[in-house]
Order: structure tokens, then sequence, then C-alpha cells
């Protein structure tokens, strides 16, 4: 008869020892990344700055995947033959006519691009949700996407979400409505804690730096 050994118990003093010694390897390594950085032009670094795709298309080019990561998909499939499902809350589609428009496949690290209003640059910059939806109907607004984009990539869960977008709040304005309350919405995603969470914010609320737009590569 043999009798299961006990599950090695850490003391408090070990695993205060285990934290510092990740945060220590976690603070040479981005050292290394940043003294390895070649020197670069300042319109590349702004071009970064405003879309962090780049630099994670960068980065992934010499970081080979785990092999849980390398077997989800980051590719995304949309039925644009069908009219994205709105709440029964819903009273009116601001843009119905973009309802089935949009790239039926693509890969949300390859051909989408993250896109900030001018106001929105800079840390502590912000502008109304308002004045960037005005913004984005007369300057493109079929390349953003809508609910469907949305809940697709929420899909996916957090890991792929934060490799593609890291921690910042995703728009989709193709999507805007009007709710009975009369109040005018918007769809996005973000992470909260170990999900991708789905919400609509209201086109009165200021959007800053981690506010970003999805929108479609031409």
């Amino acid at each position: 008869m043999t009798t299961e050994q006990a599950p090695k118990m850490y003391t408090q003093y070990e695993v205060d020892e285990l934290i510092r010694k990740a945060i220590r390897q976690d603070r040479e390594f981005l050292v290394q990344i940043i003294r390895s950085l070649p020197d670069l032009d300042p319109t590349t670094k702004q071009g970064w700055i405003e879309n962090p795709l780049v630099v994670a298309g960068v980065l992934n080019k010499f970081a080979p995947p785990t092999q849980a990561m390398a077997s989800v998909s980051t590719i995304i499939h949309v039925d644009r033959s069908i009219r994205p499902v709105y709440s029964d809350f819903v009273e009116k589609v601001m843009t119905p006519n973009l309802d089935y428009t949009g790239p039926a496949t693509y890969d949300i690290l390859k051909d989408i691009s993250l896109w900030r209003h001018e106001k929105q640059k800079g840390r502590g910059a912000e502008v109304s949700a308002r004045i960037i939806f005005n913004h984005l109907q007369e300057n493109g607004i079929e390349s953003c996407g809508n609910l469907q984009d949305a809940l697709a990539i929420q899909k996916l869960g957090v890991a792929i979400f934060k490799k593609a977008f890291g921690k910042n709040y995703i728009y989709f304005w193709k999507s805007v409505v009007q709710f009975h309350s009369g109040m005018l919405e918007v769809p996005r995603l973000f992470v909260d804690g170990n999900r991708v969470v789905q919400d609509f914010v209201s086109l009165a609320v200021n959007c800053g730096i981690d506010d970003l737009t999805l929108r479609f590569a031409k």
C-alpha cells in the first residue's frame, strides 16, 4: 500500500523570493530590449506609439509562440450577409447601411490597425466620443468594425486579445446605436480580470490614449 506524498507547501519567505526573482527577471529582460533598440527617428517612434500592433509584429518575429498560443487561431470569420443582432433595448442603429459591410475573413494581428483621434494622442489627452463618431462619419467610418466583429474577437479569449490589443479599450464605431432612453452608445471590448468584456459606452464620455478604434487595413 502506498501513500500519496503531500504537495510541497512554500513558506511566506519562499513565496516572496519567487516573486522578487520574477520581477527582477522581467526588469532585466525589459532593460535588454531597450538597450537593443535601434536609434529610431521621431516619426517612427510616434508611429509605434499610435499603432502598437507594429511593435507587436516586430517583437513576435523574434519570440517563438508558446505551444498553447500556437494552437489558437487569430483569424476572424464574420458572415456579412447577416445583420448584427442588437439588444431589444436598441431603438435605432445610426449607420444601418454599414451593417453588412466589412471583410468576411481577417487576421487581427495582420489585417487591422488601431486608430486614435488627433486629440487623443498624448498622455492625459481626451476627446468626446461624440466628436470621434462625427469625425469618422466624415472620414471613413466604413473601415471600422461593428458589433459582429466585437463578438467574434471576444470569443478568442484573453490571451489573444492581450496579444493583439494589450490593455486598451477597443471601439467598434459602425454599430453606434440609440437606446430607448435616447442615449447614443458604441460597443467596445476590454479585459476585466481573466475575461474579455463586451459592453456599450455612452458617446457623452471622453476617450483617452487607451481608447482605440479598430479599423481594417486597406
